[in-house]
């Protein structure tokens, strides 16, 4: 066994603590893997204090080990005081195996990614566009913030939206109600007056609530 794991490719790990120290330089676990996969390809190893740790990052692999659930609890500890109780990535084994398998039908699924490349493309130009017209700086962040949301909800919700316009609409919702969300599980600063703040995100979680049940009172109904 021990033998094998070495043969896998991944960093030389730093006793007591194998590679948390360079996780904790990279910013995080997240960009640590994204290093790791660039640098060792799509199955690499890692370590943490006493547990050992095989990252995959390949959709078919994925799909292939969804079965394949043994994760020690160590390994998203370090990130539990950011995330509230029941977050996907850090509830046990237990009560993450059947979540991570609906995920993997879902997400994992390679027609349903390929139905939403022209989509996809189109959303991604229009900002490149903007970009390319703008005479000065670009609000980079923001833009990148709500691009990530309007693929989200194309992925999500699709065509159902009714018109890019509607689509534009429900990912200013979310945007609206993170940045609330997040403003008060952190204390952030606002430019913005907390009862206006408040007003909004009521506003944008009783437009996402009609969206979304309309969509799947439409998908129950069916096709006439």
């Amino acid at each position: 066994v021990t033998s094998s794991w070495w043969e896998i490719p991944g960093p030389p790990p730093t006793p007591p603590d194998g590679n948390l120290a360079d996780i904790v330089a990279a910013g995080g676990l997240h960009t640590f893997q994204l290093d790791l996969h660039e640098r060792y390809g799509p199955v690499a190893r890692f370590e943490l204090r006493d547990a050992r740790v095989v990252s995959v990052a390949d959709p078919d692999l994925l799909a292939v080990t969804s079965r394949i659930n043994r994760r020690p609890e160590e390994l998203f500890e370090f990130l539990s005081s950011l995330f509230e109780a029941g977050n996907l990535q850090t509830i046990p084994e237990r009560e993450h195996v059947p979540w991570r398998r609906l995920l993997l039908s879902a997400l994992g699924n390679h027609r349903s990614h390929e139905a939403h490349v022209e989509a996809f493309t189109r959303i991604t130009l229009e900002v490149a566009d903007r970009w390319a017209a703008a005479a000065g700086e670009v609000a980079l962040q923001e833009d990148l913030s709500e691009l990530s949301l309007r693929l989200i909800c194309e992925f999500t919700l699709g065509s159902e939206l009714g018109s890019s316009a509607a689509a534009r609409r429900t990912s200013t919702a979310f945007r609206d109600l993170l940045a609330e969300y997040l403003g008060r599980q952190y204390g952030l600063p606002s430019a913005v007056a907390e009862r206006e703040r408040e007003a909004r995100a009521a506003e944008a979680l009783a437009y996402l609530r009609e969206t979304i049940t309309r969509i799947l009172d439409a998908r129950r109904a069916g096709p006439d």
